[in-house]
């Protein structure tokens, strides 16, 4: 994911670094809420970056937990990429039909 093999490089980033630019201020302010213990959701979407600089939408989940008197927090993020183009095929399908149909009504001719 983001385009990376090895654990070294993540360790290295910043994870606003593995964000593109449309979405960073949205994860901030979600990492922001979640440091303070706020409600936040436990997984949302954005825009993410991968080592090329290329796009792709990801899901991050992330949650915590407390062992040895140390937080943790674990992050699993999820390339939702494909999921995303078929809502988009979805949509834009339903969009067709409901300017079929309505064209289809307004053309109707009372043969009486």
């Amino acid at each position: 994911m983001h385009g990376c093999i090895f654990v070294d490089f993540l360790a290295e980033k910043d994870l606003l670094d593995l964000v593109s630019n449309d979405d960073i201020l949205k994860v901030a302010e979600y990492f922001r809420l979640k440091e303070q213990g706020k409600n936040a959701p436990d997984r949302f979407e954005f825009l993410g970056r991968k080592k090329d600089n290329t796009h792709f939408y990801t899901e991050l989940s992330i949650s915590a937990f407390k062992a040895n008197n140390k937080n943790y927090i674990v992050m699993v993020t999820r390339d939702i990429t494909e999921r995303k183009r078929a809502q988009k095929a979805i949509r834009e399908s339903e969009e067709k039909t409901m300017a079929s149909l309505s064209f289809a009504q307004s053309s109707q001719v009372d043969l009486k």
